[in-house]
């Protein structure tokens, strides 16, 4: 990635085995590719690296010190150029990337709009409080998130009551709007409403 003119990328180090089957397409495209490659992208260096007995790797340095390891075992040579260009279109490895953990949602106002669970996951964190044995671990939520699953349920959002108004996205609504269609028969204007556009159009034309 070009930051302010200067390319983070700056070196490529390459390791592969001669004979072992799963560095074929490394071999490849070393053989084929990699010389285009590298003269569309000349700010980056790159080495090679025969290890006999080793799986192929690649060994990314951007210029902000940080390295970034990827295995090439059995990638085609398309996937190894891809593999190039994206380390070359970034700023540096990603080791903050985190994915998962339980759904929440805040009060805090958002212009994304209300955010909300599924109905069974809130119903399923509030079946902790109905046990009737000792609970053998704590609850899944916070207890923020607990009082946000009974605001929810009893239909009382952030800016109020929702239940004759609902102010955010429902899922329970629109999973029966998808079920249904939206039109069903086409909208045709009644007398009433065409005895205005009538007379428009005949005081245009006079």
């Amino acid at each position: 990635m070009c930051e302010r003119g200067v390319w983070q990328l700056q070196q490529v180090l390459l390791r592969y085995s001669e004979t072992g089957y799963s560095s074929s397409g490394v071999r490849f495209y070393l053989k084929h590719l990699l010389p285009s490659w590298e003269q569309r992208n000349p700010q980056v260096e790159v080495l090679l690296q025969q290890d006999k007995y080793a799986q192929p790797q690649a060994t990314f340095v951007f210029r902000s010190g940080a390295r970034s390891e990827t295995p090439l075992a059995n990638l085609q040579p398309r996937q190894l150029e891809e593999l190039l260009q994206l380390h070359r279109d970034s700023s540096g490895p990603n080791h903050f990337l985190k994915h998962g953990g339980p759904k929440v949602w805040t009060e805090r106002r958002s212009i994304q709009g209300l955010w909300r669970p599924s109905l069974p996951s809130q119903l399923l964190a509030l079946r902790w409080f109905r046990r009737t044995r000792p609970p053998m671990r704590l609850p899944k939520y916070s207890a923020e998130s607990l009082r946000l699953s009974i605001q929810a349920i009893r239909g009382e959002g952030r800016w109020g009551s929702e239940r004759e108004f609902p102010k955010g996205w429902d899922q329970l609504a629109l999973k029966y709007a998808h079920y249904q269609p939206l039109m069903r028969e086409p909208v045709v204007p009644t007398v009433k409403q065409r005895q205005p556009q009538q007379q428009q159009q005949k005081q245009q034309s006079e």
